[in-house]
């Protein structure tokens, strides 16, 4: 069977989400680190676990994947539709946000299985990420797409509302997430992440279902 690209798009943005719910529970068998020494003793305790690791960072990391090719084709798409030229920076943004979190989940999983003194490795690409430039990449890609979205009237009122205004949200928790504390930005990508955003791909996957019945 053909899958056109809004079915390809479409159930990436279920199946997706869906794999990243299953592994959040997983993340909890970790223990608590001090923030200080975070990177440290996750990799400490990653080396005596790996199992428990790896599990939670393969779905985490598939789900991860499949999410960002989705919006990656629905952002071309967009751009094609409307003529908009803004969202081909909208890509550039997304694309760099995934191949660093990618990255990051990469050189994580292979730290795990790998001997201790790959450690350095991990160290910078995790500092890398915890600097927030990931996330402000997004959630300004996701600000933008948003209210590209909002103007194109692609869906129904209903779905383009909670589609466009959950993008916004969404954004807006990326950037803040990168100048607060880890504390406020743990809550922030557990509400952001967890409820807004999966309500919003379920709600996008599903639209793009449905028009292309």
């Amino acid at each position: 069977m053909n899958l056109t690209q809004n079915q390809i798009i479409g159930w990436g943005l279920i199946i997706g989400p869906i794999l990243f719910i299953i592994s959040v529970p997983l993340w909890f068998m970790q223990p608590e680190t001090n923030v200080a020494t975070r990177l440290v003793e996750e990799f400490a305790w990653a080396q005596d676990n790996k199992l428990l690791t790896v599990i939670p960072i393969l779905f985490t990391g598939t789900a991860f994947g499949i999410i960002g090719t989705a919006y990656l084709m629905f952002t071309r798409q967009l751009q094609e539709e409307t003529g908009k030229a803004i969202l081909q920076l909208v890509f550039i943004f997304l694309l760099m946000n995934i191949t660093l979190q990618i990255a990051d989940f990469g050189v994580y999983l292979d730290t795990i299985l790998s001997p201790t003194e790959e450690l350095s490795a991990s160290i910078i690409f995790g500092a890398l990420s915890t600097t927030g430039l990931s996330d402000i990449l997004a959630g300004l890609g996701f600000i933008i797409l948003g209210k590209a979205i909002r103007d194109s009237k692609k869906f129904g009122s209903k779905s383009n509302t909670l589609i466009s205004f959950g993008l916004l949200i969404f954004g807006i928790a990326n950037i803040l997430s990168g100048f607060v504390s880890e504390d406020i930005s743990d809550l922030l990508g557990f509400v952001g992440w967890l409820i807004i955003f999966n309500i919003v791909n379920l709600t996008l996957g599903r639209a793009m279902l449905k028009g292309n019945s």
